[in-house]
């Protein structure tokens, strides 16, 4: 199941964020951003697998950076380099992922020496607890419509906040082309979440929505988490 467009376009805005290793002298940091496009996205990383590359007794940290409210965007943005590195065929176990605090969604890439721990403190765990959710969010959204950005597995990722957060409960919102592929959207989605995943079935909700809007505009699968 191709599911292709976050709530996008962003655009780009580069944060003065600046981490001072703790106790390493060999870290590096090849660069730190903040939203952007997708295609400045996938070429910031195709530069930190350059550097990479290049070096080949170093290893690199991707550290993303975030409000508590920001998790999903961590998360999504986590998921999106994972999958860039896979395209690239690049080694993912030469690529260690961490996150921190920041005002604001940030991703810095380091590059270190082989078993150093991680350059900067790390303050939050990667886990996917969304305990400062007190109302309905629509946490996910897949327009699909192809763009530059790395693929997303949206499915999996809203598996993995329903599974840390058991007394959660998810609707998802369909509005596919057609109704015929609205079901078959329902059922690709129910048999992953339910049937692969084993989530209870109690706490999905499926709702088949008619479209208004073009593809692009309007989105074809919403995902809402309900605390």
């Amino acid at each position: 199941m191709n599911f292709s467009k976050l709530f996008l376009p962003v655009f780009i805005f580069c944060l003065g964020i600046t981490a001072t290793p703790q106790g390493l002298s060999n870290a590096e940091l090849v660069n730190t951003f903040g939203l952007m496009a997708c295609d400045n996205f996938r070429g910031q990383i195709d530069v930190f697998l350059s550097e990479l590359r290049d070096n080949p007794s170093t290893e690199g940290w991707v550290i993303n950076g975030g409000r508590d409210s920001d998790r999903v965007w961590i998360a999504i943005r986590e998921d999106m380099i994972r999958n860039h590195l896979v395209f690239r065929g690049f080694d993912l176990g030469r690529v260690k992922f961490a996150r921190t605090t920041s005002t604001s969604v940030v991703t810095q890439f380091w590059r270190t020496q082989f078993g150093e721990s991680p350059p900067v403190p790390i303050e939050v765990g990667n886990e996917f607890t969304l305990w400062s959710i007190r109302r309905p969010w629509r946490i996910m959204v897949d327009y699909g419509v192809d763009d530059l950005c790395p693929p997303r597995n949206y499915e999996k990722l809203f598996s993995l906040f329903l599974t840390s957060n058991p007394l959660a409960r998810g609707n998802i919102v369909i509005s596919d082309l057609t109704l015929r592929a609205s079901r078959k959207t329902q059922l690709e989605l129910h048999n992953y979440l339910i049937k692969q995943q084993k989530i209870d079935p109690k706490r999905i909700r499926f709702f088949l929505a008619r479209r208004t809007k073009p593809v692009g505009v309007q989105p074809v699968v919403e995902y809402w988490y309900i605390p």
